[in-house]
């Protein structure tokens, strides 16, 4: 269950991190906004296109407006939420769901991105009001999530500090 960590005070973003061991999206989370970003750090090559399939359906239905992924092999689950976000959809520019890769990037960059940059398309854009951060499998990288998530102007320092 997607733990509860800070609110934004840039973004106004409420932030949430659950930790996993396999991708499977928490069907009885209360998203406390009518859309969200959803961030996956995983290892895409742990990933089925099915557990990959299941997650998107649910976090759509959920009210998933932007996917960032982070990790080895990334690019693939990118590709399959792409596969799956046009079987979903009859998308405009105005309600498409975006999804970006950040395999070559930083955890924190990652999560930075996710927070900052990561706006959904106009339909969605003045209610998205939550990122949920998943880590799948990887203790380090849930730590390090859930301190960065807990103080977002930490992070942010981190970020424009790192640039």
């Amino acid at each position: 269950m997607p733990r509860f960590l800070a609110t934004d005070e840039t973004t106004s973003r409420q932030l949430f991190f659950d930790n996993q061991s396999e991708l499977c999206f928490p069907s009885n989370w209360e998203n406390p906004s009518a859309h969200f970003v959803v961030l996956i750090a995983a290892d895409g090559a742990d990933l089925s296109s099915a557990e990959i399939r299941t997650f998107v359906s649910h976090a759509f239905e959920k009210g998933a407006a932007y996917f960032v992924c982070w990790g080895p092999r990334c690019e693939v689950v990118h590709d399959r939420i792409d596969k799956v976000l046009w079987d979903l959809l009859d998308e405009t520019d105005d309600t498409v769901v975006l999804t970006t890769w950040h395999e070559h990037e930083s955890l924190e960059y990652a999560l930075w991105f996710a927070l900052n940059v990561a706006w959904p398309a106009p339909a969605y854009e003045d209610t998205c009001k939550t990122l949920l951060a998943v880590s799948i499998a990887n203790i380090d990288w849930a730590n390090t999530m859930e301190s960065l998530l807990g103080d977002p102007s930490h992070l942010n320092r981190l970020a424009l500090e790192n640039e």
